[in-house]
């Protein structure tokens, strides 16, 4: 299996060219956070880019793949996992990859394998990942990278498995797994650093208007 980082598909979207050299590969990504990459792989593949399939691999909050399933979308309420960013119960670009495959949507189930682990097989493979290579994944890549190594088929070709986020992000659950620091870049603590600044309002479009006209005319 490969790592690598969640721009792989984009740069595939915007630089690719069809070529007898490209490998197909099967491609892991978090879902439904990172759903997104899903979707953009997708795209990716629409226009020529070689592919065994994908894997879009989820927390408790496995949504998307009953949906692969069944054909239809549960509804269930978010539940809290320490891959937090992932607790969606309904994946915003679910709608763009229904349009993709609006003309044969068997197409998208046959392409995409939905998978699930829990937080105790996350922190297991942060563990793991760290004690075999020293590499810290962060939560979200770990489930990523248990879901591609429990579905990996070696004959068929290898694995590439995106991660998406940076461990010091989220210390509390990545020290405690690793029983060590992680240091932060220092992009990131810049942005830590920074003060914290949100508005308060009714949800109606005419407080949110007005909280637009006030920012911008200050900007």
């Amino acid at each position: 299996m490969l790592s690598i980082s969640a721009d792989f598909y984009p740069k595939c979207f915007t630089t690719f060219t069809p070529h007898d050299s490209w490998a197909p590969v099967r491609c892991s990504s978090q879902c439904p956070r990172g759903i997104g990459n899903l979707c953009a792989g997708l795209l990716a593949h629409i226009a020529g880019m070689p592919a065994l399939g994908f894997l879009a691999a989820m927390n408790a909050n496995d949504a998307f793949a009953r949906f692969l399933a069944t054909g239809k979308l549960p509804e269930q309420p978010s539940i809290s996992t320490i891959s937090s960013a992932m607790d969606v119960g309904r994946p915003s670009n679910l709608e763009r990859m229904r349009w993709l495959f609006r003309e044969k949507p068997e197409r998208l189930a046959q392409l995409v394998q939905g998978a699930s682990i829990d937080d105790s097989e996350t922190r297991e493979c942060i563990v793991e990942v760290y004690e075999k290579t020293g590499y810290v994944l962060d939560p979200h890549s770990a489930v990523a990278y248990r879901v591609a190594q429990q579905h990996h088929d070696l004959e068929a070709g290898p694995t590439v498995v995106l991660a998406t986020a940076h461990p010091a992000k989220f210390p509390d659950v990545v020290e405690a797994a690793i029983s060590g620091t992680v240091e932060s870049p220092k992009e990131l603590r810049a942005v830590m650093e920074r003060e914290e600044l949100f508005f308060e309002i009714t949800p109606t479009l005419q407080e949110l208007e007005a909280l637009l006209d006030e920012t911008v005319s200050h900007a």
